[in-house]
């Protein structure tokens, strides 16, 4: 059975289930994080599990400095769970965030990256740390115990020791309910904080431009399972109307701290052939202007790997652009040398590729540019 099928079957299982969950009282503060009964400790046993996996996989961002300043907005938001709630950065580029039930927050880096404002991110983190606060893992849980659809699952995913996290996580979403409460919760706190409400709706703005593109559609498997995306935003429209829009949103902060994140999961995107997520990200001169100026670089391959009608020209701008912008930044050269050589432009193309040998005499790829540039040259007659 393949990935999208298992997912494809668990969300219709999960649709099935009755909307109710079993109502318990939220966590008021650290001191409830002691008093939790065997049942849900053994469920954060698991979490802890599942974050010694994570730790163990590679796959957390390290960057000590920019995983503080995560932490600093989640302790800014919800100040009575500080030191209880945990924020990681996993460096996946899909669009993704998820909270576990002993207080774990993951975020991923392609979410990060697609934000504006710290007020953007502080939604999304304010939103999960809602479902650890309401202790929505435990109220799912309780819902899908003793459960033949439980089974079911187990043997879908194939890591039964794995499972009661994935369903009393956010991972693949809540109930309606659960995340309508959410909302609401997490609301509240961004607003207490003093971060500009107004940027709450943009946040799933965003997502619904994002799913758009068939990437995203086969990929976002937290906000496929979360309530319409356009009731997402319906709703924090509706929560924010009256508010003013003078609250905090930390611009140019925020761009500042994600300029490398940003660009290396544009990189990580075209690694993935993700180029029309690249292109979405990329698609308006404001965007690109949150980015260094090299980024027209990989604005050129996403073009060229897209292939559409009219893309080879639109890459070569880029190119151009790049070399323009950014004159030391040496693949730019290779690839329009690329194109020239191509089109049968060889004196221009042997232009470039020396331009590039002079920039990166130790590249990985010197040979085949060494190739390239031989063939320029033979091409015109040359030794």
């Amino acid at each position: 059975m393949s990935p999208k099928v298992r997912i494809a079957l668990i969300a219709l299982a999960l649709a099935s289930l009755a909307p109710g969950a079993a109502a318990v009282d939220p966590f008021a503060g650290g001191d409830d994080l002691a008093k939790i009964e065997a049942e849900e400790r053994r469920l954060w046993d698991q979490a802890e599990e599942f974050d010694d996996i994570m730790r163990r996989s590679g796959q957390l961002y390290e960057d000590q400095a920019f995983v503080d300043y995560l932490q600093g907005i989640a302790d800014r938001l919800y100040p009575e769970l500080k030191g209880h709630v945990r924020i990681k950065m996993l460096k996946s580029p899909i669009l993704n965030a998820f909270a576990l039930p002993n207080g774990s927050v993951y975020v991923n880096q392609g979410l990060v990256s697609r934000f504006q404002n710290e007020a953007q991110l502080a939604t999304v983190i304010g939103h999960e740390i809602a479902h650890f606060e309401l202790r929505h893992g435990y109220r799912q849980r309780s819902l899908l115990k003793n459960t033949l659809l439980l089974r079911a699952v187990v043997q879908m995913l194939g890591v039964p020791s794995q499972v009661d996290i994935v369903f009393s996580s956010s991972m693949f979403g809540y109930s309606r309910e659960l995340e309508s409460e959410a909302d609401e919760l997490g609301y509240q706190h961004v607003a207490a904080a003093g971060y500009d409400v107004k940027e709450t709706p943009k946040v799933f703005e965003h997502l619904i431009r994002e799913t758009k593109t068939s990437e995203v559609r086969e990929r976002i498997y937290l906000f496929s399972s979360h309530p319409k995306l356009q009731d997402r935003v319906d709703n924090y429209a509706r929560l924010s109307k009256n508010a003013p829009d003078d609250g905090i949103r930390n611009t140019e902060e925020y761009l500042q701290r994600i300029g490398v994140i940003r660009l290396t999961n544009i990189q990580n995107e075209l690694t993935m052939g993700r180029a029309k997520n690249v292109l979405l990200a990329l698609c308006s001169p404001e965007s690109l202007s949150d980015y260094p100026p090299e980024i027209h670089y990989y604005l050129g391959e996403a073009y060229r790997q897209r292939g559409a009608m009219g893309d080879d020209v639109s890459s070569e701008f880029a190119y151009m652009d790049a070399v323009r912008l950014a004159p030391n930044f040496a693949p730019s050269y290779r690839a329009l040398g690329i194109i020239y050589l191509k089109d049968g432009a060889y004196a221009d193309a042997e232009a470039q590729f020396a331009h590039y040998l002079e920039l990166a005499p130790e590249a990985p790829d010197i040979a085949y540019v060494l190739h390239y540039l031989r063939l320029a040259r033979e091409k015109q007659g040359k030794s």
